[in-house]
This record gives C-alpha cells, sequence and structure tokens, in this order.
C-alpha cells in the first residue's frame, strides 16, 4: 500500500507522486508494497527496485540512508515494516 503525503502552503493534504517533483515536503509511506508500486518509487527516487527491495528486508535494522535527493526513514512496529521517503 502507498500513501503520499504533502506540505502545501503550511498545510497537509493528500499527495501524488508528481508532488516528489516538487519542493515541498512530500512524504511516501510503503507497507507491503507491489512489484509495480516499487518501480514506480525508484523511477521517483533514482534508485534501483534492488535498494529499495533491500531497504524494505525484515533484517533490515530502522536506519535513515540518503539517496539522490530523498531520504529513506526504515523503522520496524511488531506487526510490519515500514519505509518513508522524503525530499
Amino acid at each position: 500500500m502507498i500513501t503520499v503525503t504533502t506540505i502545501e502552503n503550511g498545510n497537509v493534504r493528500p499527495g501524488t507522486f508528481d508532488d516528489l517533483a516538487q519542493q515541498a515536503c512530500t512524504w511516501v509511506h510503503a507497507v507491503a508494497p507491489t512489484a509495480d508500486e516499487l518501480a514506480r518509487i525508484a523511477a521517483h527516487v533514482h534508485a534501483s527496485v534492488e535498494d529499495l527491495t533491500e531497504l524494505m528486508s525484515h533484517a533490515q535494522r530502522p536506519t535513515i540512508r540518503e539517496l539522490d535527493g530523498f531520504s529513506a526513514i526504515i523503522f520496524r512496529s511488531p506487526r510490519d515494516g515500514k519505509i518513508f521517503l522524503t525530499k
């Protein structure tokens, strides 16, 4: 599942992948993304699908990684893993 959220004029609103190209703070929240969703995210953040798959691995420890123009924030809860990408 993918959820995009952005801040525009000081207000939080639902976003789209197109918001990733803007300078506004935009979050992509990915929980168990499909292969197509992961490929779409990878294209926007200029990372490989393999790199994002590794970040989503259950073996991945909580971390913050700098990608090309984006930050990836990885954390886990007892039920699932989450990855946030922010510009």
